[in-house]
């Protein structure tokens, strides 16, 4: 738990350099960044995805860290996306729960299939063309 612990500590610092102002771009170009990163520690990745599976079984030790990793990380993205309705970035007709849930799956799902298949599947280049893709459907126009 203790290396991904230290994981998470050094995604935030990463997402907290790349961020910069309070822009959509700002916030999808640090979970870029956060990607960028895991793709150079697939061993720290597999490590994660495996205790994440296990943690699933009731009983199991680490339920508790995932339950409020995935809590904190979604409340925290709501929130920047709630400051990004307000600044008219994004268009306040958008599930912002939905838009992290989006997010999350898409970043642990894609992180499955690389380490499955690593040489069928560019992780920086999918996640930032979904990236792309999720810019255009919420950006208030």
């Amino acid at each position: 738990m203790a290396v991904l612990d230290r994981r998470d500590e050094v995604s935030q610092k990463i997402a907290d350099e790349v961020r910069g102002e309070a822009t959509l771009r700002g916030l999808l170009g640090s979970l870029s960044a956060i990607n960028r990163s895991n793709a150079t520690a697939p061993g720290v990745i597999r490590a994660f995805s495996m205790l994440n599976a296990e943690s699933l079984v009731e009983g199991h030790p680490a339920w508790a860290w995932f339950q409020a990793r995935y809590a904190t990380i979604h409340a925290r993205m709501v929130g920047q996306l709630q400051a990004l309705v307000v600044l008219g970035e994004v268009r306040a007709d958008v599930d912002l729960g939905g838009v992290v849930q989006e997010c999350l799956a898409m970043m642990d799902g894609l992180q499955l299939q690389w380490l499955r298949f690593p040489e069928g599947l560019d992780l920086v280049a999918r996640f930032d063309e979904y990236l792309a893709h999720l810019e255009v459907s919420i950006r208030a126009r």
